[in-house]
């Protein structure tokens, strides 16, 4: 029962610690609202799951003997944030104060927040330090059961994320005209991604 607490209460610690995806997610929801937000909780939970994936089956370790890989995909990551930093810029320019369609916003949200989490490495060596503390010394299906656990993990930080949502959009109902203005919320989310690019490089 202790072991199940701490796990909780770790999950819970590491989901508030400030990320690439919970970055994503603030900026995107105060921008879209709440169902774009559910959107980016899945879409991240989706792309932690395939981090839980490698972890799981070992292969995060070759992040750890290969520094070629773990720079490349960090390096992708970056090219990826200023990709879409600079996509933010030209619907600022080209579409002034009219927004998009949500219909059309909502599925991007999703899959932009897959390759948000994806595209960051250290989430597999998060995962790779963190699932293997919890598993049962008698294990008898131990790559079975390190999916479990990275699954429950993922699952607890997502409800966080979920209530990060709710927060975000009230605290943007409060914010009155300002949020809801769409330049702010375009150049907001720019350098937002500009930001997670240049942390990316020199991290």
């Amino acid at each position: 029962m202790d072991s199940a607490w701490l796990f909780v209460i770790s999950c819970l610690a590491f989901s508030l610690v400030p990320g690439p995806a919970m970055l994503y997610t603030v900026s995107r929801t105060a921008k879209e609202g709440v169902r774009s937000g559910v959107f980016i909780v899945v879409g991240i939970f989706c792309g932690s799951q395939a981090h839980v994936v490698v972890a799981a089956s070992g292969a995060a370790g070759l992040l750890l003997t290969q520094p070629l890989l773990f720079d490349a995909l960090r390096y992708a990551g970056a090219l990826y944030f200023l990709y879409i930093g600079a996509r933010h810029l030209y619907w600022l320019y080209h579409s002034g104060h009219h927004s998009e369609p949500t219909a059309q916003q909502r599925p991007a949200s999703f899959k932009e927040s897959v390759m948000v989490e994806v595209l960051n490495p250290k989430s597999s060596l998060f995962y790779l330090a963190f699932i293997p503390q919890f598993l049962p010394a008698d294990s008898a299906h131990p790559v079975l059961m390190l999916f479990v656990i990275g699954t429950l993990a993922n699952a607890i930080m997502s409800v966080v994320d979920l209530t990060l949502v709710v927060i975000t959009h009230r605290l943007k109902q409060y914010a009155g005209v300002l949020a809801n203005r769409q330049g702010v919320g375009e150049w907001a989310q720019a350098t937002v991604f500009f930001s997670l690019a240049a942390a990316a490089i020199w991290n």
